[in-house]
């Protein structure tokens, strides 16, 4: 869990210094699906298409939001 605490203040320190760095949400993105959280890696990846939506990662952040989306369809589901 160290290194992806480390990655993770990396990629914050880096949207500090250049909050328009779209490529670090990609990586908070893969963070917080390390983290199983389903609902921060939905909104890093979404704010990486809101910076660049046509950038070089947004495959890679179409398919973060996909995965996000069905993890929590499937808690939901597993909740009614």
């Amino acid at each position: 869990m160290g290194r992806i605490n480390d990655a993770e203040q990396s990629a914050a320190e880096a949207l500090a210094l250049d909050p328009g760095a779209p490529d670090a949400y990609v990586l908070l993105a893969r963070i917080d699906e390390a983290k199983r959280d389903p609902n921060a890696e939905l909104a890093d990846a979404q704010s990486y298409l809101k910076h660049s939506p046509n950038g070089v990662l947004k495959p890679a952040a179409l398919e973060l939001i996909r995965h996000a989306q069905h993890e929590l369809e499937t808690r939901s589901a597993a909740l009614n």
